[in-house]
């Protein structure tokens, strides 16, 4: 696991990310570590731990530290749970980052901000926000890309027709 106690602006996601997961088709967490299940194109679908199964939030490898503490999306999805994020490069799973670290990175981050970010007023003008995949296999075999995923709400599945069952649910 490779980590850094006091992360530079220019810090990348892979910076903090820990390979300590594993890999499975099947959406179970079969050696009690987390476990990010895969389609069979080997791109992320959700995540497994003993505890049970959800969302896989999904980010590259590459992406800037403070890109990703502004993905709204993401950082519910820790909120409401997730154990971690998933690592990408190239659409494949390369690690996982926990949401302690995320947590440890906002802490970090929000002493080193302008407090206009804490507002919310912490982009130029016409600078899009980053956004983030939270990928989830539903029950029929059809993997659905979310910007932003409760397990409160209902969903239409993206291959049409029908409501979204995510796999666990099945």
């Amino acid at each position: 696991m490779t980590s850094r106690t006091s992360p530079e602006p220019t810090a990348l996601v892979s910076d903090l990310m820990s390979t300590d997961f594993g890999t499975g088709a099947d959406g179970s967490a079969g050696d009690g570590r987390i476990t990010v299940v895969v389609g069979a194109d080997g791109a992320p679908v959700g995540l497994a731990t003993p505890e049970g199964s959800g969302p896989a939030g999904v980010v590259e490898a590459s992406l800037p530290v403070r890109d990703l503490l502004t993905m709204t999306g993401l950082l519910e999805l820790l909120r409401d749970g997730a154990p971690a994020l998933v690592v990408v490069s190239e659409g494949r799973p390369v690690g996982i980052v926990p949401a302690g670290t995320v947590r440890a990175e906002i802490r970090r981050d929000a002493g080193r901000r302008d407090p206009r970010w804490l507002a919310g007023d912490y982009r130029a003008y016409g600078d899009p926000a980053p956004t983030g995949d939270i990928r989830i296999r539903c029950s029929c075999g059809r993997t659905n890309v979310f910007d932003r995923f409760s397990r409160k709400e209902t969903y239409l599945c993206e291959s049409g027709g029908h409501d979204f069952v995510p796999y666990w649910a099945a």
